[in-house]
């Protein structure tokens, strides 16, 4: 439920997912605005997201979307609007079939028109007649509906250079409707090596078009956290075991290795 996640955050996560919270809740825009949270892999972003979770008002639509979980490409094109959709669908049939069209239309076009470059991302949403007004419906039914969409997107660093490129035009182009919010969880130096594989121009400065607000989390000491695990442990164990799992970590050299 909300605020119990607060109680399990040791290192002052939960404030700053306050905050991002309190910003997604106060704000409205014409477009879609894109926070990126930044982490190596295994540094907490899915707890952070939880947090976030805790921290938003109950009137907006949260929708969660793995692309990792896609087969190619293509397919996580596929994957999000119907995961999208499915989501809209008790909120306005009107929105469930016109984003079923577009969905359609988006994987139907040649890949010449989607080509991959940072001049596609920000000529303007204009490939196709149909396509753009389909786009246009979609918006002014989502101003209709009146309720602010959150997507977040976890584990983009687990996709290939190509999945990552689909996931990015999603966000800044495809995506990108009225008060839509994407929270999505990388790490920078993957998708930055993502895109210079892709030979993407100027993709050292991509990401901070793409994404309007980065928060990199707080990193913490491998030290700090062994003793935390073992002021954690000192509590339930009896101290038999609990010397032999101080032993392993410390005189093995364990800490030396992680």
């Amino acid at each position: 439920g909300k605020k119990i996640i607060s109680a399990q955050d040791d290192y002052g996560y939960y404030t700053y997912a306050q905050n991002i919270a309190n910003g997604i809740n106060n704000s409205q825009f014409e477009t879609a605005f894109a926070i990126g949270i930044i982490s190596k892999w295994g540094g907490g972003k899915t707890s952070f997201f939880n947090m976030i979770k805790d921290g938003l008002n109950d009137g907006l639509i949260e929708i969660d979307f793995n692309p990792w979980r896609s087969a190619n490409p293509k397919a996580i094109i596929k994957d999000f609007f119907e995961t999208v959709r499915h989501s809209l669908a008790p909120h306005s049939s009107q929105l469930e079939h016109q984003l079923l069209q577009y969905g359609e239309k988006i994987i139907d076009l040649n890949d010449s028109i989607f080509s991959k470059s940072a001049k596609f991302l920000f000529a303007g949403f204009v490939p196709a007649n149909a396509l753009s007004k389909l786009f246009d419906q979609i918006n002014n039914t989502l101003k209709l509906l009146d309720r602010k969409v959150v997507i977040f997107i976890d584990d983009v660093d687990r996709l290939d250079k190509d999945e990552v490129f689909e996931v990015i035009r999603l966000i800044r182009n495809t995506a990108n409707f009225y008060n839509t919010f994407f929270v999505v969880a990388y790490d920078r130096a993957y998708l930055l090596h993502s895109l210079k594989c892709l030979e993407v121009h100027q993709y050292e400065t991509l990401l901070e078009k793409i994404f309007q607000l980065e928060i990199t989390l707080p990193y913490f000491d491998k030290a700090v956290l062994v003793n935390r695990l073992m002021t954690n442990l000192r509590s339930i164990l009896p101290k038999e075991r609990l010397e032999q799992i101080s032993t392993i970590i410390f005189t093995n050299n364990i800490l030396k290795r992680t």
